[in-house]
């Protein structure tokens, strides 16, 4: 296969640069890397994975996916794709580097009745990939996996799909950070989103493209709801997204989530926070 005009990958290096490489480098907000490193983070992204579970649908219906698939779900964090996942295939291996994703996403699946999701402690970064064998379907969403789509690539025989926040949407430390602005002055540690659009959805396209596969894109709609008996109750759940609030700070935070609240006409609240994420999928066959 003949170089390509434009090298996509040292773009995406640019764009995009490599998180530290070991826990000791990152910050001290932040979730740290290697074995345990966002085990902190865990409950935290349970709580945003089942307010985004239904538009996580969105996302795994771009592809086919048959009851005799096997499926790796690479950096699963609390399930949040791997339970839709295991109701429509034969089984799902989870991965994560973090012991307490791995307890919410065995739980998550013991939750929907699931007896065919296999949790497994694995970094992605250190550890031999080969250990792991063949699967019909890898997936990757929002991981440190997506540093290297080759290698996912190489552990599928089906589909390869990954999950990215469209550019010019907020992810979750975007959406987190409206809802407690003004109380701290970065409530959610997190990198900056790349602003130019010519470094965005195309770069990951054209990433894919230039491995030698024929990817496909969907921006699908996402986002972040949940219906609560009142107000005060959205208030008290969705404050648990940051304990670290002060008490002080509760009229500038209530203020803040107001705007995402709806009334409903049995006197419940829904709260929505919408956003958009992209999904590439291809056949793992390199064309010529």
């Amino acid at each position: 296969m003949s170089k390509p005009f434009i090298n996509w990958e040292e773009l995406a290096k640019l764009a995009m640069p490599a998180p530290p490489k070991r826990a000791e480098d990152s910050g001290d907000r932040g979730p740290k890397r290697g074995y345990g490193g966002w085990d902190n983070q865990a409950e935290f992204y349970n709580r945003m994975a089942k307010m985004e579970a239904e538009f996580t649908l969105n996302q795994i219906n771009c592809f086919d996916t048959s009851k005799e698939d096997t499926v790796l779900d690479v950096g699963c964090g609390p399930g949040r794709i791997t339970v839709p996942m295991a109701k429509r295939a034969k089984s799902v291996m989870s991965l994560d580097a973090s012991p307490k994703m791995l307890e919410f996403c065995a739980a998550n699946a013991r939750e929907a009745g699931l007896d065919n999701v296999t949790t497994k402690l694995f970094d992605w970064e250190t550890e031999d990939i080969s250990t792991l064998g063949k699967f019909d379907i890898v997936i990757a969403s929002r991981t440190v996996a997506l540093q290297d789509l080759a290698r996912l690539s190489s552990l599928a025989e089906k589909y390869v799909a990954i999950v990215i926040w469209a550019h010019g949407y907020p992810s979750i430390p975007g959406i987190v950070g409206k809802l407690f602005k003004g109380t701290e002055e970065r409530p959610m540690p997190g990198p900056p989103q790349h602003r130019d659009r010519r470094l965005g959805n195309n770069l990951w396209y054209n990433r894919v493209y230039d491995l030698g596969f024929d990817p496909n894109l969907n921006i699908v709609e996402d986002g972040f709801t949940r219906t609560f008996e009142n107000r005060q109750q959205a208030y008290e759940e969705l404050r648990k997204l940051w304990p670290e609030l002060a008490e002080e700070k509760l009229p500038i935070f209530k203020k803040n989530t107001d705007e995402f609240l709806t009334e409903n006409q049995d006197g419940s609240v829904t709260f929505l926070a919408k956003t958009k994420s992209i999904v590439l999928w291809w056949k793992p066959e390199v064309q010529e």
